[in-house]
């Protein structure tokens, strides 16, 4: 008979070769991306010192994602994580984002990793969540186009508008959790038993995580926007409205590409552009992709600490 806990055991050296590979080849389609997306003969790149600080930005963060990581797994696991097999996780849990949560259950039940198929079956819940953030920030930068001349009193009075909503979070995120522990039941069935209580506890937070990133997103975008003097006109609203959604649809389209890597980011700067300049758009396509990372990490360290209690 079967010992339990040799279904479990550690994967086979093809499997890991497999998922290490996924990562190389997922990273390298992501940077072959970024390049057709720059060198585009309708983009014009006016300025080519962009190019390396940007793929440099990029490995920086994954390294420190992949730093951060390390460290919140050893929270719930004895075992200590070598460097490589951290990015690997990085890239992972990326990737994890795009996977039908009752699949990535079964995915990390085989590498010897239920918890990490646990968070990363909550995190893919996120999506929708993802999109409604991405859009509130392109509206916020209108907004903020708009209303320039008012941005003085707006910001404070947005800052007011957050701490009433913080002062009801408790109730806020129980509710949030009732309303998603019945679907995740079903979702996550696979898995076992007590784990849709806690992926509804991270569906909950993820929907802060995903109100706080639209906050902190809008502002820094809004920042950037009056600090190259853009000339706000109905053209940059059109712009903005069309470049939400295309980069939506343009990180669905590159499922095994790590978090659409550079694909978003590309577009952001194709149809912002002619209408903002090229230092502004590969300046809010940066600190899009530097938020969103950074995101990923608190959720992960947040998610290993919530499993550990």
């Amino acid at each position: 008979m079967t010992n339990p806990k040799e279904s479990f055991s550690t994967p086979e050296v093809w499997l890991r070769i497999l998922v290490q590979a996924l990562l190389v080849i997922g990273l390298a389609v992501a940077l072959l991306k970024i390049t057709l997306a720059y060198s585009d003969k309708t983009l014009t790149l006016h300025h080519p010192e962009f190019l390396l600080p940007t793929f440099f930005l990029q490995g920086l963060v994954i390294a420190l994602a992949a730093t951060l990581w390390r460290r919140s797994l050893a929270i719930v696991s004895p075992l200590a994580l070598e460097r490589r097999q951290a990015l690997a996780h990085v890239g992972i849990i990326l990737v994890a984002k795009y996977v039908p949560g009752k699949l990535w259950g079964l995915v990390g039940r085989g590498l010897h990793a239920r918890h990490l198929g646990i968070t990363a079956g909550a995190i893919t819940t996120a999506t929708a969540l993802e999109q409604l953030a991405i859009m509130s920030s392109a509206i916020m930068i209108m907004g903020a186009g708009l209303f320039h001349e008012h941005l003085p009193w707006l910001v404070p009075a947005l800052a007011a508008t957050i701490l009433i909503l913080c002062s009801t979070w408790k109730k806020s995120f129980d509710l949030l959790a009732k309303w998603a522990k019945g679907p995740l039941v079903r979702l996550l069935i696979l898995i076992e038993q007590g784990s849709a209580h806690l992926c509804s506890k991270a569906f909950a937070g993820l929907c802060w995580l995903a109100f706080w990133q639209w906050i902190l997103t809008s502002i820094l975008l809004a920042e950037i926007v009056a600090a190259t003097g853009a000339t706000f006109s109905i053209d940059l609203v059109f712009a903005l409205i069309i470049a939400a959604p295309a980069a939506i649809i343009a990180g669905f389209l590159v499922i095994f590409v790590p978090g659409g890597i550079g694909i978003r980011e590309g577009v952001l700067v194709y149809y912002l552009e002619p209408v903002i300049g090229m230092e502004a758009a590969i300046m809010t396509a940066i600190v899009f992709r530097i938020v969103e990372t950074l995101r990923d990490v608190v959720m992960g360290i947040w998610a290993a600490k919530m499993i550990r209690t």
